[in-house]
Order: C-alpha cells, then structure tokens, then sequence
C-alpha cells in the first residue's frame, strides 16, 4: 500500500505541487487549491519580523549592533614572590569546601566498610556522614 499524493501547477512558475500545501515550493506564491485564510495571505505586503524589517524599515535597521561590554575586573597587584596571581580568590570558601569533600569520602568509606564487612559501625554511618559532608561542600561553595 503505498502514498499518493495529487500535483498541480502553479499559476506563476508553473512548477509541480503536492495539493496538500498551500504556497508554490519555488515562488511562494498562493495556490489555486489554497484555503481562502492562505491566499489572503499571499496577497498582503510581508509584515515586520526578526530577519527581515518590513517594507517601510530603513535598510541599515538589520545591521548587527555590538553588545555593550562589561567593565574589566580589577586584579590585586602581582605578588612580590613572583608566585601566580590568583585574584580575589575566596581561600576560606574553598577550605570550607575541601573539608566536606574530605567528610564526604570519609562517608564512602564507612557506607562501603558496612556493606563489605571490612568496618563495621552503626547502621547508616556511611550516608549520615556522606549527607553531612555534601551538606559542608554546598554550604562552602556558596559563600562569597
């Protein structure tokens, strides 16, 4: 069982189209077959959009404007060890979170000990602690 599909010219180019559209695949313009909401369509002056402006637009109206940019940051001065510059780095705010990454592996350590039997502890040891040591790192990274 296979798909058919009726052609018909068009008026303007006389190019072949399928009846189940309603503008020419080369000219666009309406079809003869068209409902009558599409051939009003055709007829009217395109209207304004994003890629083009309309008919009354000035021509250089599409013309790409530059986005504005930002100010740069101030850097702190060089170090006098001769050391990389790291700018205003938040030290606190990672040592915070190193230390929950610590209790979180702390955590996988005790969740794998009581599943393999290697250390034994009190049930949910494991997930506590891995909890509280996320809970740490989210706390550490969203500090200024």
């Amino acid at each position: 069982m296979g798909v058919t599909f009726e052609y018909g010219a068009c008026p303007q180019c006389n190019q072949q189209n399928p009846k189940a559209i309603d503008f020419c695949r080369d000219c666009g313009a309406g079809l003869p077959w068209a409902k009558g909401a599409a051939r009003k369509a055709a007829k009217q002056a395109p209207a304004a959009s994003p890629m083009s402006p309309g008919p009354g637009a000035p021509a250089n109206s599409m013309m790409p404007q530059a986005a504005p940019m930002r100010p740069p940051v101030p850097m702190s001065p060089p170090s006098s060890s001769g050391g990389v510059n790291m700018g205003n780095v938040a030290w606190g705010a990672m040592a915070v979170q190193g230390f929950g990454g610590l209790i979180f592996v702390a955590g996988c350590f005790l969740w794998c000990g009581n599943v393999f039997g290697f250390f034994r502890t009190f049930p949910f040891a494991g997930y506590l602690t891995a909890t509280v040591g996320g809970a740490i790192w989210r706390a550490g990274s969203s500090m200024d």
